[in-house]
């Protein structure tokens, strides 16, 4: 089992991205005071932090994320389990591609993997993460 602990991510405006083929995956960006952070502790003591990131793009939500000791599968599970909420409107659903750091140090000025959604950003958006599910 977990405690589940969620942040509030600030929206930041960045520069244009290149995208790639599939229209998913964005350039890594560097992880500073724009992104929030979060953390998921299991009852055995294990925690997961996550480092994440929401901007701007072309109008629609650029999520980057990066997580930090993930360990076992039930900590990769956890992390698919993830669900990044835009007011009310799930924006993103796991978060098992974010660039991952065996260290529970800071990871300021590390690079965060970023997904470019196709949700059109809204003036003052109320941001969660959340989870899909909480049993594994």
């Amino acid at each position: 089992m977990f405690r589940k602990t969620c942040v509030v991510v600030g929206l930041a405006f960045l520069a244009a991205c290149a995208e790639s083929q599939s229209g998913v995956f964005a350039p890594d960006r560097t992880i500073d005071e724009g992104f929030g952070e979060g953390e998921l502790t299991w009852d055995r003591g294990f925690r997961v932090r996550y480092r994440l990131g929401l901007f701007e793009e072309n109008g629609n939500y650029l999520i980057c994320a990066a997580t930090q000791n993930v360990r076992s599968n039930e900590d990769r599970q956890l992390l698919a389990a993830m669900k990044i909420v835009a007011d009310g409107q799930t924006i993103q659903r796991g978060l098992g591609w974010a660039r991952s750091y065996p260290t529970l140090a800071s990871i300021d000025g590390e690079q965060a993997a970023c997904r470019l959604t196709t949700f059109p950003v809204s003036p003052d958006p109320e941001i969660r993460v959340e989870l899909t599910k909480t049993r594994f």
